[in-house]
């Protein structure tokens, strides 16, 4: 009898040391693997997250703080790929990890590659809004120098005339507006007529050349105005939002 119950408590033994092993190396696993695990996929979404977010917001806007964080954002998505990848390496237990971190670095490097073809595509973008702006100034310049030319001014006394000495106007206004937008000078004692690319004043005996650039650019840019208010009065009734008839 004494036997049994020393086998007993052999095998009781045996299996309190082989539970306490199991508890020990669960709890190995539990502090060295699954909480780390978590950690990352907690880092990568908030990452993924943000990026998604400043990525979207900087291609509506086109502001460059957005693009800032949109990049932080990736980087801190690079880092947490990378604690991703030495865990799954010293892991034995993780194997979905492992099967999921290949493709989530490949799909981190086709997203980097679409951000910088978005960067691409608003650089571009932004020549294009800066090209028609030019266009509009100069368009302008013959909106507002018109009058005042039929009314007797001269190549030089348009030269010499600055943006507070024109009778205010919608057309000066707009002028002013576009030239803004473009940074070229719109003060009050700002030249009145200026390169729309350089801000430079307009010298006197370039004035003529300056104004019948300034008229062809107008009638082309009218006659394509037309054609599009046209098209918007067939189809919907309306010149377009915030426009009126020249």
């Amino acid at each position: 009898m004494k036997y049994v119950f020393a086998l007993i408590l052999l095998l009781t033994s045996a299996y309190s040391i082989f539970q306490m092993k199991k508890a020990a190396t669960g709890s190995q696993h539990v502090s060295e693997e699954y909480i780390p695990e978590l950690d990352i996929t907690d880092r990568l979404q908030s990452s993924i997250d943000a990026a998604n977010l400043n990525a979207r917001t900087f291609a509506l806007t086109g502001n460059n703080a957005y693009l800032d964080l949109c990049r932080k954002a990736l980087l801190n998505v690079e880092i947490a790929l990378k604690d991703a990848e030495g865990l799954a390496a010293r892991s034995s237990q993780l194997k979905k990890l492992k099967e999921t971190i290949t493709s989530g670095r490949s799909l981190y490097i086709s997203y980097l590659s679409l951000i910088e073809e978005t960067v691409k595509t608003d650089a571009e973008l932004d020549g294009l809004r800066a090209d028609f702006l030019r266009k509009a100034v100069l368009a302008g310049a013959d909106q507002v120098c018109r009058p005042l030319v039929d009314a007797g001014a001269t190549p030089g006394d348009l030269a010499g005339m600055t943006v507070g000495a024109v009778p205010p106007s919608p057309a000066l206004e707009r002028l002013l507006r576009r030239r803004s937008e473009l940074g070229l000078p719109c003060g009050p004692g700002a030249p009145l007529l200026v390169e729309p690319r350089s801000g430079a004043p307009v010298a006197p005996d370039q004035v003529p050349l300056h104004l019948r650039k300034a008229r062809v650019t107008r009638t082309s840019l009218d006659a394509n105005t037309g054609i599009c208010r046209g098209m918007l009065r067939h189809r919907y009734g309306t010149s377009g939002l915030g426009e009126e008839e020249q």
